[in-house]
């Protein structure tokens, strides 16, 4: 990997993290809603990262990500970092593969096969080995459904609104 593609991987990685860091800013980390802004920031870096620095560091980006949510005590139990692990790896790995070719059915396959992915494996995941309240277990189950893809189709909106953008000022330096 050259210095430069790793440069720009370890800054993506960096915006992914303070995205998901903003949950910690009392005013963002109380609103109702910062799943949906947090996610879908988080995802448009997904987006990003499988376009511009390609398959191997958007898979990083991927893994680490949910990772570092466990660590930072959003997420509940450790299982849950597989299901959101692998829905980012098919969405930033679709992306990745085949935005050169279609870029708006990369993205859109790319979204609804991350929500496949993760409403299907977080309720296998969930229902199977997390030992929660019934209700925290509902509540959970349904944080891995619409709203994954809610947050990624608004991930892949606001990746086409930069990427073209952001290519052609990577290209100028």
């Amino acid at each position: 990997m050259s210095t430069k593609k790793l440069t720009r991987s370890a800054v993506l990685l960096a915006l992914a993290l303070v995205f998901q860091s903003l949950r910690l800013i009392p005013f963002i980390g109380n609103w109702p809603n910062q799943s949906l802004l947090i996610g879908s920031l988080v995802n448009l870096v997904l987006v990003i990262a499988g376009i511009i620095v390609g398959p191997f560091a958007a898979a990083i980006i991927s893994i680490i990500t949910p990772v570092v949510a466990f660590m930072q005590g959003f997420l509940p139990n450790p299982l849950i970092i597989i299901p959101i692990a692998a829905g980012n790896l098919v969405l930033s790995l679709i992306v990745a593969y085949f935005y050169k070719k279609n870029k708006y059915i990369s993205l859109a396959v790319g979204a609804v096969l991350k929500w496949v992915v993760i409403s299907n494996v977080a309720t296998y995941v969930i229902k199977s080995f997390v030992n929660l309240p019934e209700q925290k277990i509902n509540v959970l189950i349904q944080s891995m459904g619409i709203p994954q893809l809610i947050t990624a189709v608004i991930g892949c909106v606001l990746a086409l609104l930069i990427t073209e953008t952001l290519l052609k000022a990577l290209k100028e330096n």
